[in-house]
């Protein structure tokens, strides 16, 4: 009994002494290992220039708030430029596009089909200011003179062609035989004029006769142009079979001679060529002027048997634009 006792005494000792031991062997590193970790520093605030957590602990200091939304900032911006929202549409459809392609210009859009009321022609001398293009070539056709229509199927209303309806009873005031009308041969036979082309006519009296030419323009317009008598050309008088020619080519202009030029309004025109015995007018009619105002001047003349025999040739020719 007392050696169990005492055998149960020497194991407590033994294991006291080994725990001791195993005590103090263990008690010097466990510092050791508590130095190896940083204390925390709840109370150090972290640098300003990092977000990032203190290395070894659990849950990082909460960063400064000046640094919490570092990345959002750059990568989208509160306010983007305003001159930056729509580019690509300012590029590539403009506010005002090309008028040459939204709408074309008055001047194409002109029908090429000229208007038939309507004939200019511009008086001028020396060089014009807006010569015809050189492209330009006749029809092909003899220089044989336009023989005059025996009717000229004007309208109804004779105010929507003045011209025609004056050539008109010209025509049937002199349809009874007399003198042999004059020969007359235009410098584009075919009686086609363009824009800013020159008028020439040369005219041919009988071989049988002589008299007083007379050469005028009748516009559907309402207007005359007098080619032959004007102040730069007055004597009109020519002998039996005699010859004249009336206007200047492009080449030919220079000063004191009248030239002719095809100008708005363009249209239908009548060029009468009317020989006399006797002077028609005791003055010179102005170079243009309103078939209003002639008209009654012309039909007064005719009908004077004083003045003699008459003849007239009437030739039709129209002004067109080009293009």
């Amino acid at each position: 009994m007392v050696r169990s006792r005492l055998a149960l005494v020497g194991l407590i000792a033994i294991l006291l002494i080994v725990g001791g031991i195993s005590v103090w062997w263990l008690w010097p590193s466990q510092p050791d290992r508590q130095t190896e970790l940083p204390a925390p520093a709840p109370t150090e605030e972290p640098a300003v220039t990092t977000a990032e957590p203190i290395p070894g602990t659990d849950q990082p200091a909460e960063p400064p708030a000046t640094t919490a939304e570092p990345a959002p900032d750059a990568d989208q911006p509160t306010e983007p430029p305003a001159t930056t929202a729509e580019p690509a549409p300012d590029a590539d459809q403009p506010t005002e596009p090309p008028t040459t392609t939204a709408e074309p210009a008055p001047d194409t859009d002109q029908s090429t089909e000229p208007p038939t009321t309507t004939a200019g022609l511009t008086p001028g001398t020396g060089e014009a200011t807006e010569p015809p293009p050189t492209a330009f070539e006749p029809p092909p056709e003899t220089d044989q003179a336009v023989a005059p229509p025996k009717a000229l199927n004007c309208p109804d209303d004779g105010d929507a062609a003045p011209g025609c309806a004056l050539a008109e009873h010209v025509l049937r005031t002199l349809e009874t035989p007399g003198a042999a009308p004059p020969k007359v041969t235009l410098n584009r036979p075919g009686g086609i004029y363009l824009d800013r082309e020159f008028l020439v006519v040369e005219t041919e009296l009988p071989a049988g006769a002589g008299g007083y030419l007379y050469l005028d323009v009748l516009t559907d317009a309402g207007d005359v142009y007098h080619l032959l008598p004007e102040p730069l050309r007055q004597d009109n008088e020519l002998p039996a079979g005699g010859e004249i020619r009336v206007g200047v080519e492009q080449a030919e202009r220079r000063d004191g001679v009248r030239h002719w030029q095809i100008g708005e309004p363009f249209g239908k025109g009548y060029l009468l060529a009317l020989v006399s015995e006797k002077p028609l007018y005791e003055e010179l009619r102005p170079v243009e002027e309103s078939i209003a105002d002639y008209r009654e001047v012309l039909l007064k003349a005719l009908a004077d048997e004083g003045t003699g025999r008459k003849s007239v040739e009437i030739t039709q020719i129209e002004f067109r634009p080009r293009g």
